[in-house]
């Protein structure tokens, strides 16, 4: 049903999209990475928990869409005492603890360029191989880079770092955005002194997720490694779309049919069999124009705003002109009534008036 409305629409505002400044269909967050300084010490293991159950609640703009992140790590200083300096991109609300007390580090930038080799991915995997463009704020720069550093006692220790990072989404083709979030490993070299590393992905309840390197799920997602070979860990995730959606859309197609075609004919058999000699002809087909416009735009509207408040505004895909166009359709299509309802009154009226003859 939309495609035919949706033509008329392209047709008319190709020029002001081919010269319009057009939005991104996707929307940089936060990459998570794993922080450059651990190389010179023995890491027995280290847990890293990403976190995205914020999405499952965020229904309006306001709400919390934050991925939690946290990384932790059993480490052993065999020395008396060992230095730590912890190289991240800059990030925000990192919080860092050692052996569960919060430990305020000093903070400062690297004194030079560091190449330290994070490799964050330019795209994330979906459904049958489908590849969708990602792009992340914090990709690696070490003029921008933070440095950690702690004093740490000997012995072992459980450092753990925490974050709340914005996630990326695209509505690349979509009713719901797809939510976009990597995890970014050093590479191989600089983490062959970690022993085991294990992988745990919280995301909503029933919603459609894509995880790469292929991680399985009961609960939550759960991955062991005794060595990481990939680079990063990619998750896509996305509401479903309501049952209500659908059955509220094809009832909505319905509506939209029957003012479209079914309305006429019953306005078409009124006049042949009832009006067409009536002297007041013209004013029923005013009547006639004025109804079937508004209806128009009414069956316009409902097929394009009704079915959406079942998916919340903050999950949907309400990319660039979409809500515009649906404005723009209403009005193209309530016009193109009222032009062509009169004239299709006239035409039913003339031939009424000489095909069928009143009864006498």
């Amino acid at each position: 049903m939309k495609q035919i409305y949706f033509v008329l629409v392209l047709i008319l505002l190709l020029p002001i999209f081919s010269t319009a400044n057009v939005p991104a269909p996707f929307f940089s967050g936060y990459a998570g990475i794993e922080p450059s300084g651990f190389e010179n010490l023995t890491v027995l293991s280290e847990k890293i928990t990403i976190d995205l159950l914020n999405l499952g609640t965020y229904k309006n703009f306001g709400d919390n869409n934050s991925v939690n992140l946290e990384m932790t790590f059993e480490v052993e200083i065999k020395e008396a005492e060992k230095p730590l300096e912890l190289i991240f991109p800059t990030i925000k609300s990192a919080k860092f603890f050692v052996d569960d007390a919060e430990f305020p580090p000093i903070v400062g930038k690297p004194e030079k360029q560091l190449s330290i080799g994070w490799q964050l991915p330019k795209k994330t995997l979906w459904l049958e191989n489908k590849q969708l463009d990602y792009n992340a704020i914090n990709r690696v720069d070490c003029y921008e880079c933070s440095v950690y550093k702690f004093q740490i006692p000997s012995g072992k220790h459980k450092i753990k770092i925490t974050q709340e990072l914005t996630p990326s989404s695209n509505v690349t083709g979509a009713l719901t955005k797809y939510w976009q979030f990597s995890f970014v490993f050093l590479p191989a070299e600089r983490r062959a002194n970690i022993a085991k590393t294990e992988i745990e992905i919280k995301t909503p309840e029933n919603w459609q997720t894509f995880i790469s390197p292929d991680i399985q799920s009961e609960s939550v997602w759960q991955k062991s490694f005794d060595k990481v070979t990939e680079n990063s860990v990619t998750i896509t995730t996305k509401m479903p779309v309501p049952a209500s959606y659908k059955d509220v859309q094809d009832f909505s197609d319905y509506i939209f049919w029957f003012v479209l075609v079914i309305f006429p004919l019953i306005c078409f058999v009124l006049c042949w069999f009832l009006l067409a000699h009536s002297k007041f002809w013209w004013l029923w087909g005013i009547l006639f124009t004025i109804s079937w416009s508004s209806l128009a735009v009414i069956a316009i509207y409902i097929s394009e705003f009704t079915p959406v408040s079942y998916i919340p505004e903050a999950q949907q895909l309400n990319y660039g002109y979409g809500e515009i166009g649906s404005i723009i359709a209403m009005i193209v299509f309530g016009s193109a009534a009222f032009i062509a309802g009169f004239p299709f009154w006239l035409c039913v009226w003339l031939l009424a008036r000489n095909f069928r003859k009143p009864k006498v």
